[in-house]
């Protein structure tokens, strides 16, 4: 008999020690506090939060070591625990003199042998770094949304069930309604259906490149430049969408009256090329009345033929220039879009006298864009060049 005591002593000791040592490991404030709100028991790791030894602590009250208001607060969830008899969670802020921590706190009541509460167990966490970071994020992101609410462009993030996560003010407005009623219904809901069966088809196209997309689109009047852009999760898949759409009307009108102002300033230097061409037709055909041999008429043929093509090569690049067209966007070399401008502007060239030198890298430049606006930059430093030099040069 003695002995089975003496061997469940010994595995009780064994069981306390096994305990005690995972405490004293354990990088996480472990502490007992019974119910007169004293400290029972606490680990080295926990102690040493407060500049001091286990036995230190053991004997002083809970409020003595957290006054208020982290005491307060920390009260709450005690009594609470000690209410219900159920583990309670928390997280709260604690003061360690000057340093201050957010912890994640996990109370267990202990019960005695006749199943009454005796005690608390705590286990709490230091989050403090987790807490700052998610603060950052959460200020980046109030920042972010702070800037986009500051512009005119409308911008929306939609999570994958189509639900509105994030609407900035331009975007609220657009649909006619306040943040507060778009914030967290399906997107698709507030659109015609025509409408939404045209984005779904965008979103679907993203889906399935699994990259971003852009593109314009015409909605009452106006042009939207819009942009979808997948946000990736963890996991590599995508988790959300962000969309951007951007008003450009106005731009494509200021475009097309560039345009059109490139093209009269181009009409007169045409305009002359043209007489020059027809000029030599006129005088080819005044010839052909005394010319009497094939191979003087043939001559004549090839002088209008290749007077008709210069002209008409003319036409083409102007009719180009001038028509409005869906940018398309690939590899190109930079020299082919100047060479095209300086063909356009030649005529002009040559009439205000300005001599025009190339020089061009030994390695053609490629450059990811549209040739013909790429054409018409320079085709405006061209004719501003131009303008600036009204004596030649």
């Amino acid at each position: 008999m003695i002995t089975e005591r003496a061997r469940a002593e010994e595995a009780l000791r064994q069981s306390e020690e096994l305990y005690r040592g995972l405490a004293e490991a354990a990088h996480d404030m472990i502490f007992i506090i019974d119910l007169d709100d004293r400290v029972v028991y606490v680990n080295e790791y926990a102690a040493a939060r407060f500049g001091a030894r286990p036995e230190d602590l053991v004997g002083r009250s809970r409020a003595e070591l957290f006054p208020s208001p982290t005491g307060d607060r920390q009260a709450l969830f005690l009594q609470r625990a000690l209410a219900t008899g159920e583990p309670t969670f928390s997280e709260s802020r604690a003061e360690f003199g000057d340093h201050v921590m957010w912890l994640e706190t996990r109370l267990v009541p202990i019960r005695g042998k006749d199943g009454a509460v005796s005690s608390v167990l705590g286990v709490s966490r230091d989050v403090t770094d987790r807490k700052r970071a998610d603060e950052r994020l959460r200020e980046s992101e109030d920042s972010a949304w702070a800037l986009l609410n500051a512009t005119t462009d409308m911008a929306m993030l939609l999570g994958m069930d189509w639900k509105v996560l994030g609407i900035n003010e331009a975007c609220a407005q657009a649909y006619g309604k306040p943040l507060g009623e778009l914030v967290g219904t399906d997107i698709f809901q507030h659109m015609s259906s025509p409408l939404a069966a045209a984005r779904r088809a965008r979103v679907q196209e993203v889906l399935d490149r699994q990259g971003p997309l852009m593109y314009d689109e015409e909605l009452d009047g106006r042009v939207y430049l819009t942009s979808l852009y997948p946000v990736f999760g963890a996991q590599g898949r995508i988790s959300r969408l962000a969309i951007h759409s951007t008003d450009i009307t106005d731009r494509q009108r200021a475009e097309a009256s560039q345009r059109l102002a490139a093209v009269g300033t181009l009409a007169s230097g045409v305009a002359h090329e043209f007489n020059n061409i027809l000029a030599g037709m006129m005088a080819g055909a005044e010839l052909a009345r005394y010319m009497r041999t094939p191979e003087e008429y043939q001559e004549l043929v090839e002088t209008v033929l290749a007077g008709a093509a210069h002209g008409s090569d003319i036409c083409r690049s102007l009719t180009a220039f001038a028509r409005p067209h869906e940018p398309h966007r690939e590899p190109l070399f930079v020299e082919t879009a100047i060479d095209a401008a300086l063909a356009l502007a030649a005529p002009h060239i040559d009439r205000v006298a300005i001599g025009v030198e190339v020089h061009y890298s030994p390695t053609p430049l490629t450059v990811y864009g549209d040739v013909r606006q790429l054409g018409q930059v320079v085709l405006n430093l061209i004719i501003n060049a131009c303008h600036a030099m009204p004596s030649g040069g």
